[in-house]
């Protein structure tokens, strides 16, 4: 796994070190009609890119698929996980992103 990166997902195929630079600096995957310039400009970004909840709000519940790592790879696990199983248990770090 060394001079690899992980890609979004546990089904990407890892990318070995120059391509991925090459992908971040491209700003889009070779195969994508788009570019960062367009997106920046749609208004669907703008939408995404806005913040919807002030400071002191709760965040909005969802629920997504558990992964395992037994062996060091990640594997569904079939259960989910709610946000809202987090609430006066612990703080959470939301962080999102996207290569693509």
């Amino acid at each position: 796994m060394l001079g690899q990166l992980r890609r979004g997902s546990a089904v990407d195929a890892p990318l070995d070190l120059f391509p991925a630079l090459k992908e971040i600096a491209r700003g889009a995957p070779g195969d994508s009609a788009l570019t960062m310039k367009g997106v920046e400009a749609s208004t669907t970004y703008r939408e995404l890119w806005s913040t919807k909840v002030r400071p002191g709000e709760s965040a909005p519940d969802f629920e997504l698929a558990r992964l395992g790592l037994e062996d060091g790879t990640e594997r569904l696990t079939g259960e989910a996980v709610r946000l809202s199983s987090f609430r006066q248990v612990s703080p959470v770090a939301l962080i999102f992103g996207s290569y693509t």
